[in-house]
């Protein structure tokens, strides 16, 4: 998981249509209503998930893969909008219906993170929002939103294992199933090819140094070209970023090409 940076302003489909379509549904659970018919021709519209997509740089929001290597994927909303389960695993209605149409609560995921995993989890701490006290400031949610928060705070990886550093971050991989083997196998290859080119580049720094060629024009020419292949495994672009920077960071090469 990393930061997704989405544009305040939401794909005109969700302005134009998602404001009477909330209306309605607030009438009705003023009346008791528990169950409404959200519109995915709306929320899911092709704009909406080609620009979520587009955003989050082809990758799901959650596990990082891209969308070409798992599946074309689901547009997720964060807060559940039919309903919540409980401790007990039951679904407790209504959801969060009244954001159903809000462009910061979806993202678009893939479909096992969302349909095996997630599903209709979402725990928080203290006091739940809902349609008459829609607060989500007031909202403490154990799950980590990566439009809002950073997930590098909370989440690291040894190798290519996700460890939380929170209780939010071991929360997060735990929902979403985020240290899966089958991710884990994927995560597995680009963390071994990346740990190859820093494990060559230090052998080559090393014999640099031993002979006396620290400095010179190969040497630091050599230290740009891995400070780039660094900063491209460790953009918000690439596939696993969040555990190329882990792995990035720790080994001895960052701090020899000024990471």
């Amino acid at each position: 998981m990393i930061r997704v940076r989405k544009p305040d302003q939401a794909p005109a489909v969700l302005a134009q249509r998602g404001p009477a379509a909330v209306a309605l549904m607030l009438a009705e659970a003023a009346n008791g209503a528990v169950d409404f018919e959200i519109s995915r021709e709306i929320y899911a519209h092709p704009s909406v998930k080609a620009s979520l997509i587009r955003y989050q740089h082809r990758k799901c929001a959650f596990c990082e893969s891209y969308f070409d290597h798992v599946s074309y994927g689901d547009v997720e909303h964060f807060r559940p909008k039919g309903g919540v389960t409980g401790d007990d695993g039951a679904l407790e209605k209504p959801g969060y219906f009244w954001l159903a149409y809000t462009w910061s609560n979806l993202y678009a995921s893939c479909q096992v993170c969302n349909q095996r995993y997630k599903r209709n989890a979402f725990p928080v701490t203290g006091v739940r929002a809902t349609f008459r006290a829609p607060d989500l400031g007031a909202e403490h949610p154990l799950m980590i939103d990566p439009g809002v928060d950073d997930p590098g705070l909370h989440i690291e990886f040894i190798g290519s294992i996700p460890r939380g550093l929170s209780d939010r971050g071991r929360e997060t991989i735990r929902l979403l199933g985020l240290d899966r083997e089958t991710i884990g196998t994927r995560r597995r290859d680009v963390a071994s090819d990346i740990r190859g080119h820093l494990d060559l580049a230090l052998k080559y720094f090393d014999r640099a140094v031993a002979a006396g060629g620290e400095g010179d024009a190969e040497y630091e020419d050599t230290k740009r070209a891995m400070l780039l292949y660094a900063r491209e495994k460790m953009d918000t672009k690439s596939q696993y970023a969040l555990m190329a920077r882990s792995i990035i960071r720790r080994h001895p090469v960052a701090a020899i090409i000024g990471l």
